[in-house]
């Protein structure tokens, strides 16, 4: 989810500085979610450095989730049924990457 949480990330602060949205909550939910992929990656790097292990796991499976809770509130604030779409959907693969890093 590195490069899919950096891509988004991106998307937010392009609203921000270009699309007139005062303040796009991706802005920190995305950054949470995408430093712990690359805390994860580091880990894989280093695994003898177990601390990177932890890190991943805790800042990784509470940024998707952070991420998921994210869609949900755009879901539930929004009524426009393809943007609502959009949103379960995503929120769906954001809890699943937090289930799959539970794992993990």
């Amino acid at each position: 989810n590195l490069p899919v949480g950096a891509f988004f990330w991106l998307w937010a602060l392009k609203n921000m500085t270009l699309g007139g949205i005062p303040f796009d909550l991706g802005i920190v939910s995305f950054a949470v979610a995408t430093l712990g992929a690359g805390a994860g990656l580091v880990s894989v790097m280093q695994p003898e450095a177990r601390v990177w292990r932890t890190v991943h796991y805790f800042v990784y499976v509470g940024g998707c989730g952070f991420v998921s809770a994210n869609y949900v509130l755009g879901l539930v604030m929004v009524h426009k049924l393809g943007f609502q779409v959009y949103c379960a959907l995503a929120a769906l693969y954001w809890l699943a990457s937090a289930g799959y890093g539970h794992q993990k």
